[in-house]
């Protein structure tokens, strides 16, 4: 079933209603605020990205353990946000393969980082903390038929795979490259005419799964936790 509400249209990319929560808050143990993914939890998003229209994924995370996507809508297509090698990492699929804008430095466990990873006919690009880290050249766009997981990516199935072990506390998708270079990473995100969907998991807990976007993406937490800081 397509969203299609107050009367906008995304042409490019395609949402999908998916609606329901079950999860309780464990005890605060020392991490930020926000969403705790344990190895087996994820967030399906309604959001899909079916063209090779331009866009920006941006995330607050920490990692607890090597674990594998931290957003994304793999199936030998999409693209996503990563741990590859122990490195971060924005991963696409092209007519040749898989293709990674990789970190200069190895991840830091129980380090929160603030990750963005931009895509146009350009190619890719990460930046960690605001600094650019790399660029990588994208041959014809392999397009993910999928919905973007948070925590895992979604299989063949639909089901979840590559979970994330760690902390999300916030999560921003736009329809524009936003970054073409080094900038301010203390700039909270903001929502304007570019969001496609922005989700803030340090909000009250019947808030977690609300878009801020004008789109209004519905969501479906399953497993992951809240947290709240000291």
């Amino acid at each position: 079933m397509k969203l299609c509400q107050n009367g906008t249209t995304q042409p490019a990319y395609e949402v999908t209603i998916y609606c329901s929560r079950d999860a309780n808050a464990p005890p605060t143990r020392g991490w930020p605020a926000g969403l705790r993914f344990d190895g087996d939890d994820y967030v399906r998003t309604a959001l899909r990205k079916n063209s090779s229209m331009p866009i920006t994924i941006e995330l607050s995370v920490m990692m607890l353990s090597p674990s594998g996507t931290v957003l994304g809508n793999f199936e030998y297509s999409g693209m996503g946000l990563e741990n590859v090698d122990e490195h971060w990492a924005f991963t696409s699929r092209d007519q040749s393969g898989y293709k990674s804008a990789v970190s200069q430095e190895p991840l830091k466990l129980r380090r929160k980082v603030l990750l963005a990873g931009t895509f146009d006919t350009e190619g890719i690009q990460l930046f960690v903390d605001g600094k650019l880290q790399s660029r990588e050249r994208i041959d014809h766009h392999q397009a993910s038929d999928l919905p973007f997981f948070i925590g895992a990516d979604p299989g063949a199935s639909g089901g979840p795979e590559y979970y994330f072990d760690g902390i999300i506390q916030s999560v921003r998708i736009s329809d524009i490259v936003r970054y073409t270079e080094d900038y301010d990473a203390t700039v909270p995100y903001t929502v304007d005419d570019s969001t496609l969907l922005m989700l803030d998991f340090t909000r009250p807990e019947n808030e977690l799964a609300k878009d801020m976007s004008k789109y209004n993406v519905p969501c479906e937490i399953v497993g992951a936790t809240p947290v709240v800081a000291d």
